[in-house]
């Protein structure tokens, strides 16, 4: 297939995040890649950033809500 793989930015950083970022990075990575996460919570973003560290992956950048269109 081309234009694999797809690049995914997660937008919202809540509990179901878990599942997206999951799939992305892990499940399906052949396929996804996740590129940045989007929230209003820099607390959070942080949080799942330091999970990606701990699974040997690279952290994501980071955009605050009002930054959505970057």
């Amino acid at each position: 297939m081309t234009g694999y793989p797809k690049r995914y930015a997660i937008v919202g950083t809540g509990s179901r995040a878990e599942m997206y970022i999951t799939a992305t990075t892990e499940t399906f990575a052949e396929y996804a890649s996740l590129v940045a996460l989007c929230d209003v919570s820099q607390t959070r973003m942080n949080w799942y950033n330091t999970q990606l560290e701990k699974a040997g992956l690279s952290p994501r950048p980071t955009y605050l809500a009002a930054d959505f269109d970057r």
